[in-house]
């Protein structure tokens, strides 16, 4: 790790930055633990790169970094987390009591697995994992917007293709 021309400067300017990193870590994550974890992420991140900072807005490239490494956790958590809780699901409908309950089920996987690859991936983010929309949002790099209109659609089809009414 090369050391940066002013290091004193770099490290105090780090701890004057902690309580906004934080802030934005929590409301980032939505867990103060997740936060926190998600800070000293981010720091260990701004240590190895301090020879990359130019001067400048200090915090503007620290939430940079904490973008990219919240993105890449999120990544990370929905690789790791996708093949158990497919199994979880073919478990749930194992379990299912009533014949109507699987038919209807096995129904909205058929139309599900008629959509694109970024929209079914958004519907597990959502349904499958509790993300909220600005969590799928960062995590699948999209505008808040365009997840609302994505959602808004799907309905529209499951809704359509079921036969249920509004």
């Amino acid at each position: 790790m090369s050391k940066s021309p002013f290091p004193e400067a770099f490290e105090a300017r780090l701890i004057e930055l902690l309580p906004d990193l934080r802030r934005y870590a929590v409301a980032l994550t939505g867990s103060l633990a997740d936060g926190d974890d998600l800070v000293q992420s981010v720091l260990i991140e701004a240590l190895e790169r301090r020879d990359r900072y130019r001067g400048g807005r200090m915090e503007a490239w620290l939430f940079s970094i904490m973008r990219s490494v919240w993105k890449n956790q999120m990544r990370r958590r929905l690789r790791e987390q996708r093949l158990a809780d497919l199994h979880l699901l073919q478990a749930s409908l194992q379990d299912a009591d009533r014949l109507d309950d699987h038919v209807i089920v096995g129904e909205v996987d058929r139309i599900l697995a008629t959509l694109p690859a970024d929209w079914r991936e958004l519907v597990l983010l959502i349904c499958a994992y509790g993300y909220s929309y600005r969590e799928a949002s960062v995590a699948l790099d999209l505008k808040i917007g365009t997840v609302t209109s994505r959602l808004s659609r799907i309905r529209r089809l499951v809704i359509d293709a079921l036969g249920t009414p509004d």
